[in-house]
Parts: structure tokens; sequence; C-alpha cells
């Protein structure tokens, strides 16, 4: 019996055309996408568990804050007291400061707690202009004459939460009081948050 070349040749186009559809539905990228997904994911993993394991020596400075389980305290912004502000309101749970008493306006909350409880500071706030200067300031019990302080950034309007961390040997033990302090900034000819109100809704730690 003499074979039919023509079924040859439809056999080989029949595989061919197998072959082809089975490229199509397994793209060749896929299995490298996937091994370069993994790759990623492992990779992510150990620099994680690299960070926590020499967290310490990366951040010293959160060593004495670790292993303090304090709840946390929300003072409402009519706690606040008027020690040096051109003009100001209570309206609610909030306070508004709405002059400032030449280039500055300082209110204090009289509240005392441990500095390592608390190493960060939320101050919710609104109407902060990029045209002032938003700072904390702190006296420790210990030595109640002076005074520091960290710089607030602003957020829009509002305010990032602060690392007290980065007051280093002059935020620890027992803090005795601490204030909020607003100010003008360095731009000529403009003055009093831009006369736009300050609206302080509360402190959190």
């Amino acid at each position: 019996m003499t074979p039919d070349p023509n079924s040859a040749t439809e056999t080989h186009a029949d595989a061919a055309e197998t072959s082809t559809a089975s490229d199509q539905q397994t793209p060749l990228w896929k299995p490298a996408f996937k091994e370069a997904g993994w790759a990623f994911f492992c990779a992510g993993m150990l620099i994680s568990l690299c960070y926590a394991v020499f967290f310490r020596s990366i951040h010293p400075e959160f060593v004495p804050f670790m292993g303090h389980d304090a709840q946390k305290v929300v003072a409402l912004g009519k706690d606040l007291i008027p020690v040096s502000v051109g003009a100001s309101r209570k309206v609610g749970n909030n306070i508004i400061i709405e002059d400032f008493n030449g280039d500055e306006a300082i209110l204090v909350l009289p509240r005392t707690f441990q500095a390592e409880d608390y190493p960060f500071i939320k101050v919710d706030l609104e109407g902060f202009t990029r045209y002032s200067k938003f700072k904390i300031l702190w006296r420790r019990t210990e030595d109640p004459t002076t005074t520091h302080a960290l710089e607030l950034n602003r957020n829009g309007d509002q305010a990032t939460q602060i690392a007290m961390v980065y007051g280093n040997e002059n935020y620890r033990g027992e803090i005795a009081d601490f204030a909020l302090l607003v100010y003008d900034g360095p731009a000529l000819g403009v003055e009093n948050n831009n006369d736009a109100d300050i609206v302080i809704n509360s402190i959190e730690n």
C-alpha cells in the first residue's frame, strides 16, 4: 500500500497548529512573571525581618520608649489655657485662635505625664497656613525653668503627628506641662496666620 503524501502533510500541519495553539494558551512570559513576583515577595519578607531584628540598632532613639503600654489620652481644645494670645474663643470642644499677641500665640495644657509612655503627639487642628510655624513646648518636672521645643510639620492646613522621641534626652522622665506655640513665619508682609483662624480640636498622646 502506497502512503498518501497529502495525509502526511495534513498530519504535520495539524501538529503544527496544535503546538501553536498550546503556545498561545501558555505565553512564555507568564512563568517568568510568576518567578519574578515570588522573588520580590521573598526579598520583601527578608528585608522586613532584618529591619525588625535590627530595629534597635537602626533606631536607638526609640529604645527608651519600647515596652510601655500606656493608654491613649486625648485632651480637647477647650482644655488649653491661652497665656499669650491676641484674641481667642472657645466653641464647643474646640478653641479658636483669632489673633496673635504680636507675632505669636501660646496655649498651655497643664498635664503631667511620663515621657516614655508617649513617644508621639498628634495635634488635631485646622487653618494652619504656610505663613505660620507651629511648635510643641514642654518642661520637665526636674527642671521646670527650661523649656524645650519641637516643630510640627504641615499637612495641608493641618499638622502631622510629631515624634517626640527626637527630643532626645530632653524628653525623658516626668513632663510637668506642655504648650502649643504658633508664630509668624519668615514671609515679609504676612502675619497673624495670614488672618486665617486656627481651630484646635484636640491633642492626642
